[in-house]
């Protein structure tokens, strides 16, 4: 029987160190601005995994684990519209996944730290270089 590698396995990857709720204020912005410079016209998102507590908004789950397609731009309101329902950056699994152009998946993760996985390289050094102008550090993986 043959295993196919998981794409982890196969696409290089990106990861920041721990990030603390100051540096969370920045990373929406950043990634708009990565997937702009790199001429980034659409993209999938969606949250998942979650810690935070939604008991006041029964809406919440319904929206959970659901694709929205959107402009880079607009990320940041899909984003804030969730926070309105109690979801946190940092705290909760946060989704963008681009298929175009540029095909990566950016896991804004439960765990504090976002992970960036591509085989775009020259998308990969964007979203270096502009979280870098940011103070967040994000190194390649080396397995």
């Amino acid at each position: 029987m043959d295993s196919k590698p998981s794409p982890s396995e196969v696409n290089p990857q990106w990861v920041t160190p721990i990030l603390s709720p100051e540096q969370w204020i920045l990373v929406p912005g950043a990634v708009v601005k990565a997937l702009e410079l790199c001429g980034v016209n659409d993209v999938i998102t969606m949250h998942g995994w979650t810690e935070s507590e939604f008991a006041d908004c029964p809406e919440f789950e319904s929206l959970q684990w659901v694709d929205v397609w959107v402009m880079p731009a607009d990320l940041i309101n899909v984003i804030a519209q969730r926070e309105a329902l109690g979801f946190t950056l940092g705290r909760d699994d946060w989704w963008i996944r681009g298929c175009s152009s540029a095909p990566f998946e950016l896991l804004c993760c439960h765990e504090s730290d976002v992970h960036l996985e591509t085989v775009n390289l020259q998308l990969a050094d964007q979203f270096r270089m502009v979280f870098s102008g940011c103070g967040l550090d994000l190194r390649q993986v080396v397995n």
